[in-house]
Order: structure tokens, then sequence, then C-alpha cells
């Protein structure tokens, strides 16, 4: 029902078979021919709802840029524009470049120390000035970065900072005119759309979105006590640009604090409310684990995937639910499901369900891929055998690197072809 295409519409299943039946009795009357029973084989409906595609969130770019955010420049007394000079020398080369050095430093350390002012700053009353003064930094930021005069850290850091207020902007906007938010903020925000990088292949899982556009509910399956404030689309593993997803089924398209940015719609969103990444302690790029599902594929996504940048199938794990008096062969996890509303009160009727494995079926490893293209990974392992010992003959290699060099590959051939923690 997201109106993603002409035949895209919103029903029930009662409407569905309402209409059908319907179509049918009258044709049937106007023909004078006896209504007939109707059996209907609803694929989609039937074979879509039984699985739910799980898969983790690995980086995020551009990573979004906040007042507290660990890279901001350090406070310090911000140079004299005015008297920021390259050194005059008659040393050559060498003292032209050390000039030139000095004119980035400084010229960036004062553009980022006052665009950082500008984010920490902004409130419910100078929103729109702090935006404007963003545009104007960033347009200047990219001069100086065509000059040569701004590191390209630096520039990367002023978009960082751009992207911060203008959705901080958007939010004060939100907050206190949410039906007359200024049509630049709204572009500005929507351009601003993080990507966030998954770890799955949509040729594999959920080929539908590309070939026809087919729209898939998404949803976080972590942290859903905490509301959800980054927009965002998804891209997949793969190298092909059309591995992503960038259109959801969402009501409304929201930036934060529960305020809609548009009014509610039945056309697909452009992006989807995310939770900001958390990274682990002492590290950059590594990221607490944040999974994702993909509801509706079900068996005709399943049936469909095609090995497209040789990426296996899934794992497939087989769970049931039972009573929680019901007795099980297999170990189980019990918990509280709250079947009357969301409640944090504690409030309201619960009832123990066994969530049960029964069977974990594992995806394709590397070797099961490449033996589609026709490649025998034993094969291959033995010809890298062969070239291992004439590197051992000729001194290139010792007993321990040939070790584990064979060893590593004959690991690899076993591994999955997805990410991998």
């Amino acid at each position: 029902g997201t109106r993603g295409s002409p035949i895209s519409v919103n029903y029930s299943m009662q409407n569905y078979a309402n209409d059908v039946v319907a179509a049918v009795h009258d044709a049937c009357l106007q023909k004078g021919v006896p209504a007939p029973t109707l059996v209907s084989e609803s694929g989609r409906a039937v074979a879509s709802h039984h699985a739910v595609l799980c898969f983790d969130v690995r980086s995020a770019s551009p990573p979004p840029a906040t007042a507290s955010s660990p890279s901001s420049p350090s406070k310090r007394a911000a140079p004299d524009r005015t008297t920021v000079t390259a050194p005059r020398a008659s040393g050559g080369a060498e003292a032209d470049t050390d000039g030139a050095a000095a004119l980035s430093t400084s010229h960036g350390a004062y553009l980022l120390e006052t665009f950082h002012e500008v984010l920490t700053t902004m409130g419910p009353h100078n929103f729109q000035e702090a935006y404007n003064d963003a545009l104007q930094f960033r347009r200047e930021a990219r001069h100086l970065f065509r000059l040569g005069i701004l590191s390209l850290a630096e520039a990367v850091r002023v978009e960082e900072l751009h992207t911060a207020v203008t959705r901080q902007a958007l939010e004060e906007a939100t907050r206190q005119v949410p039906q007359a938010i200024p049509e630049e903020l709204v572009a500005a925000a929507k351009a601003s759309t993080a990507i966030y990088h998954v770890n799955m292949s949509v040729f594999r899982s959920a080929p539908d979105t590309w070939a026809i556009g087919q729209v898939f509910p998404v949803l976080p399956l972590h942290r859903l006590d905490e509301q959800p404030t980054v927009r965002a689309t998804l891209a997949d593993l793969t190298c092909d640009s059309d591995g992503h997803l960038q259109r959801f089924v969402m009501g409304e398209d929201t930036l934060a604090n529960d305020q809609p940015l548009q009014v509610r719609s039945q056309q697909p969103a452009e992006a989807l409310l995310l939770h900001p990444l958390l990274h682990k302690q002492d590290s950059t790029w590594d990221v607490e684990p944040y999974v994702l599902g993909l509801f509706l594929g079900g068996a005709y996504q399943e049936s469909m995937g095609s090995p497209h940048n040789l990426f296996g199938t899934p794992t497939v794990v087989h769970v049931r639910t039972a009573p929680s008096s019901t007795s099980v062969a297999r170990s189980s996890s019990t918990v509280k499901a709250d079947v009357t509303k969301n409640n944090r009160s504690g409030s309201g009727t619960f009832m123990e369900v066994n969530h049960v494995i029964t069977a974990v079926v594992p995806g394709q490893n590397i070797e099961d891929v490449i033996a589609l293209g026709r490649h025998d990974g034993q094969t291959m392992a033995q010809a890298l055998g062969v070239d291992i010992d004439r590197a051992l003959a000729d001194g290139c290699l010792n007993p321990q690197q040939a070790e584990r060099l064979l060893q590593a590959f004959l690991s690899a051939l076993g591994a999955s072809t997805y990410m991998s923690r």
C-alpha cells in the first residue's frame, strides 16, 4: 500500500477478497453464468510473511557531526586573519612550501573554530542565521580547498559541521514552526541524508527492490526503547551502484522529536529513521552491533535472488514459538511479551513465550559460491600447494610461513561471503 507503482493499492485482505468476488460476480450476472467457487493463490501474501532478513550495519557515511564530537577543534584563540601571510624568503621552493603550509594551517584553524562556534551557540532564536552562516562558511571552505589552502581533513570537517548545523536548524524550525519550515532547510536535510552500509546483498536477498521497485518494510531490531534521529538510506556490500535501498514504507517522514517533516503521504519515504551508530571504545571505525530487519521478503525473494557479485545465500535459522508450558526438545529462550500494549510501567497482561530454534541451515561459503562459476576450491588449494613447495625450495618462504599461507587459504574457502564479527 505504498503507492510505489500504479498497481500498488492500500487494501486489507478482506478488501482484496471483496473486490475480486464482486468483479467476478458482476461478470457472471451479465453473461448469465453460474457464479463459481473462487480459489486464490496469492503467492506473495502467502509466502512472504514467514521470514525476516536480519543484517547488521557496518558503518555510516558521512558520520554525523555534533557539538560534542571528539574531532571538534580545540579551544584556542583564533588567529587574526589579517596577519596571516606566507613568509617571504629567498630560500627557494622549500621556504615557499613552508609558508604555504603555515597559511593553510592558520586559515583552516580559524575557519573550523568559527564554524564550530556557530554550531555550539545555535538556539531557538538564531537558527536561521546560523544556517545562513553555515552556507557561507562551506562556500568559503570549498574555495580555499580548491586553492590548496585548506587540507582535505579540514574540508571534510567543514562538511560534517555543515551537516550538523543543518540538522540542528531543522530541529529548531520543526519545534517552533512545524507547518512553515523553510524550504531550503527541508531540501538541505534531504541532501545530507546519511548512508548506512549494511551487511547484505540486494541482488541476493531483495532483488525486487531493484527489478520492479518493490518497497519492503525495514525496521531496526536494536535499541527499540530509543528515539531514532538519523535520516538514512541503505547501501549493500556489492560494488554495484544499484545495490541500495532508497525507498521505504513510512507513513510520515520525520527527523527528530516526533515532529512531522511533511504531511502524511502514501508515497514511499526517501529515507529511513535510524539510530546513530555507537562506536566501540577507543575505535574510530568499529561500531557496536546494530541490526535491521527486512520484512515480507520470504520465499519470493529467496527463490529469485542471484549470486550477483558472488554473495551467497545467508544462514537460515528456523524459529518456532510456543507457550511456556509446552515442552521442547531444543534449548529455548523465554521472554515476556506484553500482548495488550507497549507499556514501560510494567502493567498490562503478559504471556511467557518460548522462542525455540529448531534448525540452523548454514549459508553458502566462498567455496560454494566460486563453484557456481565452475571453479573447484580443492583444485585451487592443490595448485597453491605446488606453488608453496616451489617457494620453499627457492628459499622464499620458511615452513612456518608456508603453513600459515595454506591454512589461511583453506580457512577463507570455508568462510562466509558476508562480513563477520
